[in-house]
């Protein structure tokens, strides 16, 4: 494989390749850094919270952690095999397969 032209210069692959391993350790350095920024942030104003407010300072402690998401698929194939999109007709087959479940009429081979 010939080397690529660049601005009139010829690079060679191993160049190249070179040049994205230093790029990729650079952002990656970047990114680390931004993160442990972030972090710190949060650790100072976790720190300079008034102990005369606890709702405040359980609401920031809760936000240092990963953040949940609650959302319920949105699809779930019924008996026949057709796929239903409704959020109700979702929960009603999670609670007719759950409660099926737990009260012992599925049986297990």
């Amino acid at each position: 494989m010939g080397g690529d032209t660049n601005g009139g210069e010829n690079i060679s692959e191993d160049e190249l390749n070179m040049n994205l391993r230093s790029d990729n350790r650079i952002l990656t350095e970047n990114c680390i850094l931004v993160k442990e920024n972030l972090t710190g942030r949060k650790a100072l104003k976790t720190e300079h919270l008034q102990t005369n407010n606890p709702q405040l300072f359980w609401n920031m402690i809760n936000n240092l952690g990963p953040k949940i998401i609650k959302n319920i698929p949105v699809g779930v194939v019924l008996d026949n095999g057709s796929l239903v999109l409704d959020a109700r007709c979702v929960l009603k087959k999670r609670k007719t397969d759950l409660s099926s479940l737990f009260s012992g009429s599925i049986g297990f081979s």
